[in-house]
Parts: structure tokens; sequence; C-alpha cells
């Protein structure tokens, strides 16, 4: 049984998705899609380092990134490739297989693949054999799998450029991943393999495995290790794969008890890897979902759900994983920004003001490659609380590391709180800073204007001070006149109610506001006048004929405009396609107005107005656009009909000498 065709004895993964569609379990930490140029399954993921990392999969499909995009590679092969691993960036080895149909029976080819640093090439084939799992430690390079032929799992070591078979097990169907290492200050390097029902220990130096470290009824697919002084040194994953009963079995190998902890998950895991033995991913499916989950030397949890299944896992550090899987996916592990702190105000400081600039530290995020894309800035002014926040900024795209408070958030001689996260361009976010206090200072008031800025004896209105800092305002001073009550609209506006006397002196007066912060006074701010009288009422215009009252398109002619009370007219408007071209009000009661038709004017009527101060007054369809009338040319005079003569001579010439024929011919006969 392969380790990524187990795919076939569950028909329910093989629902055509085509999109992930994952939900994080934690906003600060998560994996993102990337862009892939494949939509074949991927099986497996290694790589050297973060900028350069291969995958493998279905069709021969290899996969190469180097820190900015992923690309294809020319692998040479149309085999289903499913697992890669190397020892450095010109040693790379992919392993898989071909499978036909001959005959009603299929057979498998086991293939080997070596990258030099340049290129792909076929190291090996091997018939009946079905590879799925390479891997070693320090020069020694193995492949595992199954053979066909006896049914049970293979261990293959490359020896210079051949490779020789080393293991058949006589109980393991196959064998389908790879782990070793080297004991610091020890010669011996060991490897350890994941197969049906059992791991075992393998030593360049002995014939068959040493021992086998895990046994159970369910294949393993996954291994890796990470050996310290206490706790586990080994994890292995895989599970149940039966359609009615599918779950993951995860075992924790400790070398020094010879003991393991077994955790059954809800999802049959594929593949595992860590970079210590508290922090490490598994990845797998079931049924309609994908799962990715995390040990965090606690336990195990949920960081993924997906309706697409994953198959492989590789980590250069802690911040950085990448997953493959169903459809040519592939994810990278997102880890929100580094905690920010907070730089200005300082931590408890005074006299503050009330709009302050608020500074905190620098972007940092462990996924080098990430950007700052918005912060939130949250203000309180109860301790410990930001659940009802006097200020919060969201997701602030242009105030990234320094706010400026909005005016009218903050009140005087108040104790505030403060903090600040960020957020990368992959939505990640910080965790919040620690939160910080600041007290504002009691800011003196200032009165900018008032409206209006006068008023008669007797009159009772309304007034609007306008400034600045009037929180808390106590006093209001309009000198000889009664203050009935004020109002303090926001920091920047007091409206107040005043009665002036009836015998209240003319003249101007001093306004004042006093606040907590003192008192603000603006010099003959306002005045009381005498009554003058009502004022002047302007008469509206009317409109009542117009001279011509029509014209054709292109005409410019001047018009004469009959009404009343044009005095002081400021527009006169013909409508569309007619522009006045100057106008001369000649009397209270008529204007002369030039006007310009355009060439395309509308033929139509038009509404003629005229405004005054006193308003517009308009005359409607009083004046018309006529269609412009173009006589036909005349015909040209018929030619008179040519004269005929003689032949050669013109029609006179040719009359006299009929006439000096006709005197001969008589003067002949007369003879005669």
């Amino acid at each position: 049984m392969m380790k990524k065709t187990i795919l076939l004895l569950l028909p329910a993964l093989m629902v055509a998705l085509t999109n992930l569609s994952g939900t994080a379990l934690a906003s600060e930490k998560n994996f993102i899609p990337m862009s892939s140029p494949t939509i074949k399954d991927l099986t497996a993921v290694w790589g050297t380092a973060a900028n350069d990392v291969y995958a493998v999969g279905y069709g021969g499909i290899i996969l190469h990134y180097d820190g900015t995009n992923w690309s294809g590679m020319t692998s040479g092969t149309t085999a289903t490739l499913t697992a890669i691993w190397g020892t450095s960036s010109t040693n790379v080895f992919a392993v898989g297989y071909d499978y036909a149909i001959a005959g009603g029976l299929g057979t498998y080819t086991g293939k080997i693949l070596r990258y030099n640093g340049n290129s792909w090439s076929t190291m090996a084939t091997f018939p009946n054999i079905e590879f799925t799992g390479v891997g070693g430690v320090g020069s020694y390079v193995y492949a595992c799998g199954q053979d066909h032929t006896i049914g049970r799992g293979v261990i293959y070591l490359k020896e210079g450029w051949d490779w020789t078979r080393k293991y058949a097990s006589d109980t393991a169907h196959s064998y389908h991943d790879i782990w070793g290492y080297q004991p610091e200050g020890s010669e011996h390097k060991f490897t350890y393999f994941a197969g049906d029902s059992e791991i075992v220990e393998y030593r360049p130096e002995l014939i068959n495995p040493a021992k086998v470290l895990i046994s159970g009824t369910h294949p393993f697919l996954g291994i890796w290790g990470s050996i310290s002084p206490t706790g586990w040194d080994i994890v292995a994953v895989g599970g149940n794969p039966d359609y009615d009963n599918t779950y993951g079995d995860i075992r924790l190998y400790d070398f020094t008890t010879k003991n393991y902890i077994r955790t059954n998950y809800e999802v049959f895991l594929f593949d595992v890897w860590g970079v210590s033995n508290s922090d490490l991913y598994a990845v797998g499916g079931v049924m309609d979902r994908g799962r990715i989950i995390h040990y965090d030397g606690t336990g195990w949890k949920d960081t993924l759900t997906s309706t697409n299944y994953f198959f492989g896992v590789w980590g250069s550090s802690s911040a950085d994983f990448f997953v493959v899987g169903r459809y040519g996916t592939i994810l990278r592990l997102n880890i929100g920004p580094n905690k920010p702190s907070i730089i200005s105000p300082a931590n408890g400081a005074t006299n503050v003001s009330l709009t302050p600039v608020l500074q905190s530290s620098a972007f940092t995020d462990p996924n080098s490659e990430d950007t700052h894309a918005t912060s939130q800035w949250q203000i309180t002014s109860t301790p410990g609380s930001y659940s009802s926040p006097v200020y919060d900024s969201g997701t602030d795209t242009a105030n990234k590391i320094s706010l400026t408070v909005p005016g009218g958030t903050l009140a005087a001689n108040i104790v505030y709180y403060w903090r600040v996260r960020y957020q990368d361009n992959n939505g990640a976010w910080s965790d919040w800073s620690n939160s910080k206090l600041f007290t504002t200072l009691i800011p003196a008031p200032t009165i900018t204007s008032i409206d209006p800025v006068s008023a008669a004896p007797g009159d009772t209105i309304s007034v609007v001070i306008t400034g600045d800092n009037f929180g808390g305002a106590s006093e209001l001073s309009f000198p000889g006149m009664l203050i009935e009550n004020f109002t303090v609209d926001n920091p920047t506006q007091i409206t107040v109610a005043i009665n002036i006397p009836p015998d209240a002196v003319d003249g101007p007066r001093d306004v004042s506001v006093t606040t907590p912060g003192g008192i603000a006074t603006l010099t003959n701010g306002f005045f009381i006048e005498k009554v003058l009288g009502p004022p002047i009422e302007v008469p509206i215009p009317t409109l009542t004929s117009l001279n011509p009252v029509s014209a054709a398109p292109g005409d410019t002619m001047s018009i004469s405009i009959a009404g009343s009370n044009f005095n002081g007219a400021t527009e006169v408007d013909f409508g569309q396609g007619i522009n006045v071209d100057s106008f001369n009000i000649d009397t209270p009661s008529q204007i002369t107005t030039n006007i310009s038709v355009t060439l395309n004017a509308t033929v139509g009527t038009r509404d003629i107005s005229v405004t005054t101060p006193g308003g517009t007054a308009t005359l409607t369809a009083s004046f018309t656009i006529e269609e412009l009338l173009i006589s036909p040319p005349e015909p040209e005079p018929e030619p008179e009909p040519e004269s005929k003569g003689i032949p050669g001579f013109p029609i006179e010439s040719s009359i006299i000498s009929l006439i000096v024929v006709v005197a001969i011919l008589l003067m002949m006969r007369k003879r005669t």
C-alpha cells in the first residue's frame, strides 16, 4: 500500500474540488495560499532553505520556489512522484513510480530521479517497485516503498551511482517515509522507516533493521524526529484508511523509556514535519475535509481546515512551513508581526495635549518578506478594559506607526490608556502592545468667532460662539446683557441664549468664556446697535414682451426686453443654443441685449429669464428659433440655338453673300 495512493481507498476524497477554502483557527498564525503553476496533485515538499523549496506530484510534476515564485522544472518523466529529499541544492532526489495496465493487470515501475543543481535525470528504474519515500542522514540516501512481486516493504540504499536493495520486510506491506539523524559525537547514523503497522530503525553497518520501535495495526505514512534530552524523540502519523472508520493515528516515541504516547485524530494523516519537539505540523484529510494540525509541546490543535486535502509538509524554521496537496494547492505558514512597543507618550506622561501624537515601534515580522499593511489603535479611560474604548481606529492603512488623535476625542485632565497592534499583508495580526497611560492637560480656551455679531436693544437671540477647548465651560460674559442659558455643544462650539435690555447702550462688548483651563476673551466681539427701521425690500422683476421674438440659426441680433423692476439685473438668459453676448439696462422697464444664435441651435421655443437682486422673472416660450430657409439656386439659361450659314463662314457673311448672288442673277436676266 503506497503512501499517497491510499486516497484510492477513500472514494469520498475523489470529490472534484477546485479551490482552497480554509478557515484559520488562530488569527496570529495561519496558512495562506500561494500561487501555484499547476493543478495536478502535489504529494510532497522539501527544501534546503525558505528560498530553495521543491515540490513533486502526479504526472512527473516538479516545482521549485526561489523565495519569490513557484515555477515548473523539467523532470523528464510522467511518473507519479511521491517523495523528495536531498543533502544540498545540488544533490536532490525524487522517487515515484509508473503504473501501466496490460492484459487486465497493473504493473509498477519504480523510478529514482536526481537533480544536480542544473537539471533532473533518471538514476534508476526497478520493475514491480512502487517507491513512496526518500531520505537519509549525511551521505547515506535511502529510498523505500513496496515490492509488488512479493507484496512487502523494501529499503534501497544509494551506493555510489547504484541503488542496492538492503532489506525486504517479512511483515510490513510497504514503507512510506524516512527520517534519519546522527547523534552528536557519534559515528553511527540512524535511519527510521515508517511503514505499514511498524516503524523500524536501520544503520548502514547492519544487514537487517535493528528493531521495531513501534508496531500497530494501521499504516504509518509520515515520520519526523527531534532528539531531545527530555520528552519524545520521534513522531509518526498515519491512520485507519477504512472508509467507514477513518481516523488519524499519532505516536510520540521516547528512546529513553522505550514507550510511546498514542493520539487518535479525526482525520487521516499523511505527513509530519517540525523544527523542535514543541513545534511541528501534521497534515491530512478525510471525507470532505482537509486538515493541518499543530503540536506545541502540550497537545495537538487544529490550525486550518479546508475542502482540499494536504499530503506533504516541510519547514525551514518556526516561521516558515510549506504545505502541498490536491489540485496543486500550496500553502505557506504566515505568523503575525512581532508585538509592537509604545514609544510616546511615555508611560505615565502628564500635561499631554488633547490631540497627542501616539508613536509606536517599527514593524518587524518573523516572515521576512511580509510588509506592514494596517494598524489598529485603541484608547480607553477604563483601566484594563478596551470593551468600550473612547477611540478605536479600526484597520488603519494610513497611520501605521504614528497617529494624531482626532480633536474632540479626549477630554481635559483625564487619565487615558492606549495600545496598538499591527497586521501584515497576509492578514495576520500581532499581539497587542502593552497598555500605557497618560494624563491630558487642561488647555486654555480660545474664541475665534461669534454669530450673529450684533443685535438691537430689546432683542432675545441665540448666539453661537466658535473656538476651542470649551470643555467644562462654567461661565460666559456678555456685558450689559442677560444670559438666559448656554450649552457646550462640543469642545469647539457653545450656543448661548441672550436677552438685551431695551435701554442697553449702543456699542461694542467684550465676550468671554471661562473653563477649568482659564478665560478666553474676544475684544469687541459683539455689538449693540440702534434699530434703524425695517430693511428695504427689493421688488421682484417681471417680463412682458420681447422684440423681435424669433431668429434663425447663425443669426446675430439685438433684442429689446420689456418689463419692470430691472434695476441691478445680473443675468439675462435665452436658453440653449443662444449666446447672450451683452446686455444693457436702458431703464427699469427695458433691457437691450445682443444675442448670437449658434448654427446647430435646435429649432423651437425658448424661455427667457432676467435675474435681479429681487429674484428671477421668466417669460415662458417667448422666443423662437425658426428653421433656416435656404432658397434653391436659379436655373442656368438655356443656350441659344446655333445659327446655320454657309459652312465655313459666319452667318452674317453668308447673308451678304446671298444678296450679292441674287443681284448678279437679276443683272444677267436683264441682259438676256
